[in-house]
């Protein structure tokens, strides 16, 4: 029977602070599974039991218990020296990512960090043309010789964007697009008559 560690010492101001990162839908998964294994070490778990919870390795847990107990909540968002470098995924907001093959997957990679486009919205397309004025505005005029001096840069853009701030608003109207399907539609058919009909399903041999 594995022996059992003393719960790992979380104070009542970190233990809040690691319960709201968890409740945050923004937070990423790394850091969601890295709260979850202290928290489980705090109520005294063992190494193995936590591993086995969350789908991690046992080696994972102990690191992270390790880390926490010397650094604090600090190391929570931070990447370990030498590690690989995090990859943040901004996806759709579809059910594909809720199924628990894939949390277990992001479970186990704590590497990827996902981030979720509010459902039924077109809010994708103007964060996109934001990401256009960053681009054109600051990114692709300066050199950067580090990530940290990439970073600077955008936070400086942040900030005197957010100085004097303009709302991206739709211009475009219901007639407008309307009118430009229905173009598209008639140049469509006089290359392949019939391709903009519904498609029906074929029915399956019995």
């Amino acid at each position: 029977m594995p022996r059992r560690k003393a719960p790992l010492s979380v104070s009542p101001q970190q233990r809040e602070q690691l319960e709201q990162w968890l409740a945050a839908p923004g937070t990423p998964q790394g850091v969601v599974v890295r709260c979850r294994i202290v928290l489980a070490a705090s109520a005294g778990n063992t190494d193995l039991k936590i591993a086995a919870d969350l789908h991690v390795s046992r080696p994972t847990v102990l690191l992270w218990r390790e880390r926490f107990s010397q650094q604090g909540l600090e190391c929570v968002w931070k990447i370990a020296p030498g590690g690989r470098v995090p990859l943040h995924l901004v996806m759709d907001n579809y059910g594909s990512h809720k199924h628990p093959n894939v949390q277990a997957w992001l479970q186990r990679h704590p590497r990827f960090f996902c981030h979720f486009v509010p459902t039924s919205c077109s809010w994708l397309n103007l964060i996109e043309r934001w990401f256009g004025e960053l681009t054109s505005k600051r990114v692709r005029r300066g050199s950067f010789f580090s990530v940290a001096e990439l970073q600077q840069a955008i936070q400086e853009f942040l900030a005197a964007w957010n100085e004097a701030p303009r709302p991206f608003v739709w211009t475009a109207t219901v007639e407008s697009i309307t009118a430009k399907l229905s173009h598209c539609r008639q140049t469509l058919e006089q290359i392949q008559p019939g391709c903009t009909l519904p498609r029906t399903r074929k029915k399956k041999k019995t």
